[in-house]
């Protein structure tokens, strides 16, 4: 997987609450669950979209750190001010480290 050594990056892992504006839209918050020390590396390409009226291919990347209990996809990195959706996490076999692969939010 990874080595600690090779953790250079300081991530905030947010969490998500929902609940309803003063007219009663759903609305999401995210707030500060963790902070960690990371390493990154870039996957494939994602999946094309498109954002004002142009081809936009959203970058994946692959985050490794400690393993944490309770992170889950409905989460969301920041990395360096950029918002990052989590696809999926994949423990090690004794849960001491955590892929964490992540696409950027382009929206």
């Amino acid at each position: 997987m990874g080595t600690p050594g090779n953790f250079d990056r300081y991530i905030t892992i947010q969490s998500v609450t929902s609940g309803k504006s003063s007219m009663g839209a759903p609305t999401k918050t995210y707030s500060t669950w963790k902070q960690v020390f990371a390493s990154r590396k870039q996957s494939a390409p994602g999946t094309e979209q498109y954002i004002n009226n142009r081809i936009v291919t959203p970058y994946r990347w692959v985050y490794m750190t400690h393993y944490v209990s309770g992170m889950d996809e409905s989460m969301r990195i920041l990395d360096s001010e950029i918002y990052y959706n989590i696809l999926s996490l994949n423990p090690d076999d004794l849960k001491v480290f955590i892929e964490i692969e992540t696409e950027k939010i382009t929206e």
